[in-house]
């Protein structure tokens, strides 16, 4: 998997926000990120692998690891979904 290229990630104003700049956008207008989701959205330009964002996220979170993959992969199906996040 990999990150749509056709979205600019910023944060304006404290507000962390995928903005579409490119022709195959598939949502056709702003997508505002929550801290976790940028936190994902960041970690996925690093790397697209979703074992490394789960270990990334279990580093920085306290959090149980089987509540933080079901909720990293039901987002992860989202990213997809609004093809935000490609195959």
């Amino acid at each position: 998997m990999k990150r749509n290229n056709d979205y600019d990630y910023r944060e304006i104003a404290g507000e962390a926000m995928l903005i579409p700049i490119g022709p195959d956008a598939g949502i056709g207008g702003i997508v505002t990120l929550n801290g976790t989701a940028a936190v994902i959205w960041k970690l996925l330009g690093e790397r697209c692998d979703r074992d490394y964002v789960l270990s990334r996220l279990l580093e920085t979170y306290e959090t149980d690891g089987k509540d933080a993959a079901e909720a990293l992969d039901a987002f992860l199906a989202e990213l997809k979904e609004k093809k935000l996040l490609l195959d």
